[in-house]
């Protein structure tokens, strides 16, 4: 993939459209994406019908919405641009990593490939962003990853953090809060198994996690004796 997005011109929109289909971790149909973009089913129509002619999504009436391969290339090179801005963020002007998903989705739409290029080189050429997430290289490609989700450790399992979903802000406060941030060790002590609630041990303490939360943690597990 090179310099893909420049190539192609998208508005601020269309951008946010492709990023919501390719976050979607499963096939996406109009109504789904109308929600989650908070917008009205028609204009999702009309938005895809302008990124289909672009060659970007292929859509058949009654069916979920696709990207085509020069959308996918396209998508990840924003992606990159999102998760490198973020972690330029926390590590050079202290974003707390709460703030940084809103900061970077507004400065994405603003900075040319050459920054990009010049800002990865500057970090170093980092694999992961600050919430553990991969970040997709110059060619499109991404790290290798192998990540189990924290709700399926068993009680006496041990794991390291190694992602959780930067979606919420409030969660992302009260996983810092609580020293659940990648790299950190987690034991599973306990599950309730009416609500699927865990019980961690974290650096020393017991917490007591939902579902929800649970779900959104992604872990190396760490080999039992």
């Amino acid at each position: 993939m090179q310099n893909i997005s420049s190539q192609i011109s998208l508005s601020p929109s269309e951008e946010d459209y492709l990023l919501a289909i390719a976050r979607s971790t499963s096939a996406i149909k109009t109504g789904e994406l109308a929600r989650a973009l908070d917008v009205a089913d028609a204009s999702v129509t009309t938005m895809i019908a302008k990124l289909a002619g672009k060659g970007l999504v292929s859509h058949l009436s009654h069916r979920p919405i696709s990207l085509t391969t020069l959308g996918q290339e396209t998508a990840m090179a924003l992606i990159r641009r999102h998760r490198l801005i973020e972690l330029f963020l926390t590590k050079t002007l202290d974003y707390g990593w709460e703030e940084v998903h809103a900061e970077a989705h507004r400065l994405e739409h603003l900075v040319s490939e050459k920054f990009i290029s010049r800002l990865d080189a500057f970090l170093g050429y980092p694999q992961i962003d600050p919430h553990g997430s991969p970040i997709p290289q110059s060619d499109g490609s991404l790290p290798t990853v192998s990540r189990t989700p924290l709700e399926q450790l068993l009680p006496g399992q041990s794991a390291i953090i190694a992602e959780v979903s930067d979606d919420n802000p409030e969660l992302l406060s009260f996983l810092s809060r609580n020293k659940l941030t990648p790299g950190r060790k987690v034991t599973v002590a306990g599950r309730e198994n009416f609500d699927g609630s865990l019980q961690l041990k974290v650096s020393g303490k017991k917490i007591t996690i939902g579902r929800a939360i649970a779900t959104a943690i992604q872990v190396h597990e760490i080999e039992q004796d």
